[in-house]
């Protein structure tokens, strides 16, 4: 598969299998400490989600996610006033007050982006086994990210034979 089947996989797997309507990946930029949404579905403004690059600093619950390389996060409706004052600004509106799922991309025992995952319903939280089911997708996700995006290896050089 290459990464446009990961992706539909993926979201298929999200709203189909488990019924979640919304998602975005945010992944580190290569300098500095940024995160950008890549990709996004199922949004209002998916194209506005999409330009999304947030900073992630260390005052940000973004930040304390991905200092853990499996870190994951279910934020339950209780818990959605707190989140919003701990994700950067300009993630807080999309936190809808029924909670969402953050998942750590680990590629290669590296943290490297998050995966937002909520129902895209206000009256409707997650529950836990769209948590499982969440947290199960994103360490699968990662594995084959990294596989598909690692440069091919170059066969082995064959040795020199040597006249006798």
């Amino acid at each position: 598969q290459d990464l446009r089947a990961l992706f539909s996989n993926t979201v298929q797997t999200l709203t189909r299998t488990m019924g979640l309507r919304r998602c975005a990946l945010f992944l580190k930029a290569n300098e500095g400490p940024r995160l950008g949404c890549v990709f996004a579905h199922g949004f209002e403004n998916t194209g506005l989600v999409r330009g999304l690059a947030v900073a992630h600093d260390e005052a940000h619950l973004t930040h304390r996610l991905l200092q853990r390389p499996a870190g994951f996060l279910w934020v339950r409706s209780a818990q959605v006033a707190a989140a919003r004052q701990q994700l950067p600004a300009s993630l807080e509106p999309m936190l809808m007050d029924s909670g969402l799922a953050l998942g750590v991309v680990d590629i290669d025992g590296q943290p490297r982006g998050l995966w937002w995952v909520d129902t895209g319903r206000a009256d409707a939280p997650l529950d836990a086994v769209a948590c499982a089911g969440v947290q199960s997708l994103t360490r699968a996700f990662g594995a084959d990210f990294a596989r598909l995006t690692r440069p091919p290896s170059r066969p082995a050089a064959a040795p020199i034979a040597r006249a006798a």
